[in-house]
């Protein structure tokens, strides 16, 4: 499966305060967004109708269908939303170069990537803590990281 279609795939989700589906589906990109907002405070996270334990069911639009083998389930028990709304670390280590070796470390999963950047002048040592969208800012300073990450 791309990842164009789990972020094209749509999901209900099930309201927190009247425990109603959604009166629409949202797609993975927009539950994301939702998750890990451009300009996060600790107040709109605690206040978005979705979060992590927010249940949500699968829905196929083409079929008109829901994935009932699944049924509802925790947001972040689907891998895509675990990444989003994970805390994420990384390592630089600086050289005469200035070029910077980051691993990536998914604190609740454990995943981890090494890549190579030309990003900034941070010290070297362990970064963060970061959020899922932080860390792609910093890797989309240098679009060949990104690539090399989504390959491993």
């Amino acid at each position: 499966m791309s990842n164009q279609h789990h972020l094209n795939q749509t999901y209900f989700y099930q309201n927190p305060k009247t425990n109603q589906p959604s009166a629409s589906a949202l797609s993975a990109k927009q539950i994301c967004r939702i998750l890990n907002p451009a300009s996060s405070s600790s107040s709109s996270t605690s206040s978005s109708i979705l979060r992590p334990d927010t249940l949500i069911i699968e829905y196929n639009q083409v079929t008109n269908q829901y994935d009932t083998t699944k049924g509802w389930v925790p947001i972040s028990s689907i891998p895509l939303f675990s990444y989003v709304t994970s805390t994420w670390y990384y390592s630089c280590q600086e050289d005469e170069k200035k070029k910077q070796n980051h691993d990536t470390r998914n604190s609740s999963s454990g995943h981890s990537n090494s890549v190579t950047s030309t990003v900034g002048t941070e010290k070297a040592g362990v970064m963060g803590p970061i959020s899922c969208r932080e860390l792609a800012s910093l890797y989309y300073q240098d679009p060949s990281i990104i690539s090399d990450i989504l390959e491993s």
